[in-house]
């Protein structure tokens, strides 16, 4: 086999995405307008044929109320009659180091087999929850606001009141220019009929981006692909704009953090989880994502000994350091804690506590102390990671939209 790794040649757009379609079963016809800029496609060629290819999309994740720069990894392919020569695990590794060199600090993806990633270093980090209320279970808040419709091309001038929203849970998308314009040009070419509502009251603002769903019992049923508040008002006064869909609407699907959803509603128990897929999350630059996280106003060291087979800056012993809520990694210490890189994204996220992983023989020591650990539990407690959306626009198994 001879393999080359790197960028997608000029002219081949279209085979990339024949290739993404042979692989993830989809017979959607080529787009120019919507396909990937071709700097976003890690491909693999043996000479003359692409074999391989991976989607990086640039945006990070919120975690602790602060931003971390991170890639989105979507719609890994390897052609049907390439599989099983080992070009997947090639195409990850080339992948980590080119994000590396990007300056990302984590990558999250949506995994097909958990197993090829896990190989790579990423590891279950967070979770993916369909939701589903009946309309008439919404709330109608008498908030005096004004309602009014938007194009997509003043979706980013929302964004102050995404990011309002999304700082306050746990894996939310960090949004840049790049991620906006995606947004944007996926609601221009969706295939249904989408709504975009903004309310304004006297504190704030907000707006809610709803897709048109087939419906067994009303006219349609609505998805909630895009959501944000600046404040708890604004938010109450979304959800009573949604109740005016209630003529013509049955159910509301969402994927929202449970606490955002409660506050639609008088009623919070009754958003019923439907589906869940989980995401994969992966240190790419173990230091660069400590500093940029947000942490508890604490004051901690914890010394700890990380393995890293794939990405060696990342590998070796280091001192985990916390002052009031600012956190740095710097190389030596006694390494007191010996963990692995893909257990370490679990507990970043909060989606393991450090006393979990412990039990699970994931995170040891002979010499640490019971309180060393509760001091790893307290650093990343904090809200259930959850992703509101399907990674930047290409959804998980390479699709362009929830799979639901």
């Amino acid at each position: 086999m001879s393999l080359s790794l790197g960028p997608l040649r000029d002219g081949d757009l279209e085979a990339n995405h024949h290739l993404v379609g042979a692989a993830f079963g989809s017979s959607r016809a080529f787009d120019p307008e919507r396909a990937l800029p071709p700097d976003q496609v890690l491909a693999g060629y043996d000479e003359s044929e692409l074999v391989a290819t991976a989607t990086l999309i640039p945006g990070g994740q919120w975690f602790g109320g602060c931003a971390v720069d991170g890639v989105a990894v979507s719609a890994v392919g390897v052609a049907p009659h390439r599989r099983g020569e080992g070009i997947s695990k090639a195409l990850m590794a080339e992948a980590l180091n080119l994000m590396h060199e990007r300056g990302a600090a984590i990558s999250t993806l949506f995994p097909t087999t958990a197993s090829l990633y896990r190989s790579a270093g990423y590891e279950m980090a967070g979770d993916y929850v369909k939701r589903t209320i009946p309309l008439t279970d919404l709330a109608t808040a008498n908030i005096e606001a004004d309602v009014e419709s938007f194009a997509a091309d003043g979706l980013q001038s929302l964004a102050p009141a995404y990011d309002a929203l999304a700082r306050l849970s746990s894996g939310s998308v960090a949004r840049g220019e790049d991620w906006w314009d995606r947004r944007r040009s996926r609601t221009e070419h969706a295939d249904v009929r989408v709504f975009l509502v903004k309310v304004q009251v006297a504190d704030g603002f907000g707006y809610v981006v709803m897709g048109a769903q087939p419906s067994e019992r009303s006219f349609m049923d609505l998805r909630i692909d895009d959501l944000g508040a600046e404040n708890g008002t604004v938010l109450r006064a979304l959800g009573t704009a949604i109740t005016r869909f209630g003529t013509v609407t049955g159910t509301v699907t969402a994927f929202q953090a449970p606490w955002v959803l409660e506050a639609l509603t008088d009623h919070g128990q009754r958003w019923k989880a439907r589906e869940s897929i989980p995401w994969m999350l992966r240190l790419v630059d173990l230091a660069k994502a400590i500093e940029q996280r947000g942490w508890p106003p604490v004051t901690a060291t914890v010394a700890l000994q990380v393995s890293d087979s794939t990405l060696s800056h990342n590998d070796g012993s280091f001192e985990l350091q916390v002052i009031d809520g600012e956190g740095t990694l710097a190389p030596g210490g006694p390494g007191t804690w010996h963990v692995d890189i893909r257990s370490l994204a679990s507990w970043f996220t909060g989606w393991r506590s450090a006393s979990q992983l412990a039990s699970l023989g994931l995170l040891t020591s002979e010499s640490g102390t019971a309180h060393e650990l509760r001091v790893l539990d307290t650093l990343a407690a904090g809200p259930p990671p959850l992703i509101p959306e399907s990674t930047l626009s290409v959804g998980p198994f390479g699709r362009e939209t929830p799979p639901f």
